[in-house]
């Protein structure tokens, strides 16, 4: 029945049409215009119910000497569709369908051809997404601007058969309330289409540039982040205002101590060499923030690790050295009872803005279908977000 609903529907499009070409072509108006009739065309139009043919006719008049052509579009349909073949609506559905679906899907979904979506969609690429938002009047005098980075490489089809990495860096500018909610919020992505991660010379310049524009100027800037040395540089570039994000600590931590057999037996044999559980005291001083007890306690017992664990595992324990002895700074100044600490909410938006929003395959798209994929959801909520291509 639903098919019969639409064939009606297709129907009652053509021949409205038809009729209102016919009238038009007896009418006294088109002589008195001079048209004369040249020919019949036959239009085909794609709907979201289907296809339909309509015959309509084109006329022509001589005006200095010249031919002039008029093909018959008195009629909403035609001229909602005026050059196209592909309704409107069709085309709006089709853009509603792109943001989880591939082409091959949506095709599926409307009936339609797949080169005829991939046409739609690419007529409709939005790259030039701004819609950051002033929060100067919602600011206090000393409240503090919290800036989470984090970074990450997308595939993307560069050529027809060639696939490139681009590094995309975000930052996350917000306030937060004495309950540590989130506030203000406004998200800056930046692609970079060579591999080469983005200068922090450049990001210095973004920083300051949001911060005079939409922030307080004079607010006190917290970079949160994990322990990479680019994070690390631009921390120095604000005061050295930096908080590392804990998950990556304890993801070490984890990973070294981690559920195997082997792992296990390791652990035992120190613990019985040591006389107190390794695990248990490590644990101790990462949630009592003892940083300088929990180095002396991994540099001084090396002989002992070096007696059971293997080779991979020493090198875990020499990488949580560096990553805790690097990153002690910004593990001393903001710690997790202190007002101003939060946590790196980055990671997350990594995953949420353009894992999620990405299929394992999207390598096969281009750059900039890869950024409208990513956008459109946020465009549809008018979220404070900001692409730009470097």
């Amino acid at each position: 029945m639903k098919n019969l609903h639409y064939k009606e529907d297709l129907n009652f499009y053509k021949n409205d049409i038809e009729a209102k070409d016919l009238m038009y072509r007896n009418s006294i108006r088109r002589k008195q215009e001079g048209w004369e009739i040249n020919c019949y065309i036959t239009r085909k139009f794609i709907t979201i119910n289907g296809s339909f043919e309509v015959k309509i006719t084109k006329y022509r008049k001589k005006e200095n000497n010249k031919w002039k052509y008029y093909t018959f579009n008195n009629h909403w349909f035609l001229q909602r569709n005026k050059n196209h073949n592909i309704d409107i609506n069709l085309k709006e559905k089709c853009k509603e369908s792109f943001n989880r679906n591939s082409y091959q899907e949506i095709a599926y979904q409307l009936g339609i051809s797949k080169s005829t979506i991939f046409n739609i969609i690419h007529a409709n690429l939005n790259t030039n997404i701004d819609t950051l938002k002033s929060f100067k009047n919602n600011q206090t005098h000393n409240q503090k601007l919290y800036i989470s980075v984090d970074d990450t490489y997308v595939p993307y089809k560069e050529k027809q058969f060639n696939t490139n990495k681009c590094c995309v860096r975000i930052l996350n500018f917000f306030n937060k309330t004495k309950n540590n909610k989130l506030i203000n919020k406004n998200h800056l992505l930046l692609f970079n289409k060579s591999k080469k991660p983005i200068n922090n010379k450049t990001l210095y310049a973004k920083i300051n540039k949001i911060m005079k524009k939409f922030y307080n100027e004079t607010c006190e800037i917290i970079i949160l982040g994990d322990g990479a040395k680019w994070i690390q540089n631009l921390a120095k570039r604000f005061n050295g205002n930096g908080i590392l994000c804990r998950y990556h600590l304890m993801a070490k931590v984890k990973k070294l101590f981690d559920k195997s057999k082997e792992t296990k037996q390791i652990i035992n044999k120190t613990n019985k060499e040591l006389n107190f559980n390794m695990v248990s005291y490590i644990y101790d001083d990462i949630d009592n923030e003892k940083w300088d007890d929990l180095l002396n306690f991994l540099t001084y017992n090396q002989h002992v690790f070096n007696k059971y664990f293997n080779k991979f595992k020493l090198k875990q324990i020499t990488d949580l050295k560096k990553y805790i002895f690097n990153n002690k700074d910004y593990l001393v100044k903001y710690s997790k009872n202190s007002l101003d600490f939060i946590g790196n909410n980055a990671e997350s938006f990594v995953s949420h803005i353009i894992k999620n929003s990405l299929k394992k395959d999207y390598s096969r798209y281009g750059l900039n279908t890869i950024i409208s994929i990513i956008s459109r959801p946020y465009q549809l909520t008018k979220f404070n977000l900001k692409i730009e291509i470097l």
